[in-house]
């Protein structure tokens, strides 16, 4: 291929091209090429599409000198070129050093990011003694911004799910959308667990910059990450501890029946430890017939079965029965996990509809 037609070739014809010629002709080739065929090149030494991309990589970025041509370079370089270039062609050829601020100042800011987030140790000293140069700090700006932006975001993400929350019609809810609703507020969590990450990452660079702005900004955006992690974000209920944060939030409105034991003016409220049949009355679920229908009286198979029982038996034999049928409801409840108020809090279980939906699940 004429080097004159590089820029108008289909891409299918660069790669060919590129895959073609060895580092060295490339590297010759490079210098006499536009801003755009750089690009277009650039695009294609890659490693899905040429094994011999590292010693390309290399070869093309010592060639080059002038900095608009490196600025094209930089513009279409991938996670993997701008790693060996830091880990490898700057790391052994000193000379040509001053080349990664024009690489840095001009890269992508999704790649730059992506990069610095994963570094290495290795990677990062790098980038922290490049932080007294502009293009450094001129991405640490751009992350900065990025980072309170998200913040912003986030929180308007937040108080729409609070709002959410407060509107929940409990009784049409299904178990799996109490289980959707938590994995979102986990997904708040794992949210501010990774920009605090990123954020401290972003800090151990700035830190060399002597810009306190950006220094101010980044420990902001932390101190912001764990006080949401902690205390508006939270923790889930387990047998140990109640539900912080959004948690708690959550299960005010789901188990709302069950009253507040901390409240002494409501003799109704339900202690945790106290018998899942409590909470299963807040569910109207209190006779033999409810406890058939849900499926926690297997002994008897039908209907007709359920009236017999309860109409050919004189008082004592009724007693009898009736304490061998609850029996059975208690035990069959132990069986699928739900002997406390606490059992059914931890199984997301809030209504009728959603502990019939448990049993036919631990049944399947």
């Amino acid at each position: 291929m004429n080097l004159e037609n590089i820029q108008a070739a289909e891409p299918e014809a660069v790669k060919k091209f590129v895959k073609a010629a060895n580092p060295e002709e490339l590297g010759s080739l490079i210098e006499k090429m536009t801003t755009h065929q750089i690009k277009s090149v650039i695009t294609w030494i890659d490693k899905r599409h040429d094994s011999d991309w590292k010693k390309k990589i290399h070869r093309v970025t010592l060639s080059l000198n002038d900095r608009e041509q490196l600025q094209a370079v930089a513009q279409s370089l991938s996670i993997d070129q701008i790693g060996h270039l830091i880990n490898h062609t700057f790391q052994t050829e000193d000379k040509h050093h001053w080349k990664l601020s024009p690489l840095l100042m001009n890269l992508r800011f999704d790649i730059f990011s992506t990069f610095l987030f994963n570094a290495s140790e290795q990677e990062l000293v790098l980038l922290q003694h490049e932080g007294v140069t502009e293009p450094v700090q001129h991405q640490l700006t751009l992350l900065c911004h990025e980072f309170s932006k998200q913040l912003e975001e986030i929180e308007e993400e937040i108080d729409a799910f609070c709002e959410d929350i407060d509107y929940l019609d409990v009784e049409l809810l299904d178990r799996e959308d109490v289980i959707e609703l938590k994995f979102n507020i986990k997904a708040f969590a794992d949210f501010f667990e990774q920009l605090f990450h990123d954020a401290n990452k972003t800090l151990a660079v700035a830190w060399n910059t002597n810009r306190t702005d950006l220094i101010e900004t980044l420990n902001n955006v932390k101190d912001s990450c764990q006080k949401y992690r902690i205390y508006g974000i939270g923790t889930p209920r387990t047998e140990n501890a109640e539900p912080t944060g959004l948690y708690s939030e959550l299960e005010d409105v789901l188990f709302e029946e069950f009253g507040d034991p901390q409240d002494t003016t409501d003799r109704e409220a339900l202690r945790d430890d106290e018998p899942a049949t409590e909470a299963l009355a807040k569910f109207s679920v209190w006779d033999l017939q409810d406890y058939w229908e849900i499926g926690l009286l297997t002994s008897i198979k039908t209907q007709k079965e359920l009236n017999a029982s309860r109409s050919k038996h004189n008082d004592n034999e009724r007693t009898a029965l009736n304490e061998k049928y609850f029996n059975e409801i208690r035990h069959n409840l132990e069986k699928l996990g739900l002997k406390t108020v606490l059992d059914l809090k931890i199984a997301s279980i809030f209504s009728k509809k959603s502990l019939q939906q448990y049993i036919q699940l631990q049944h399947e």
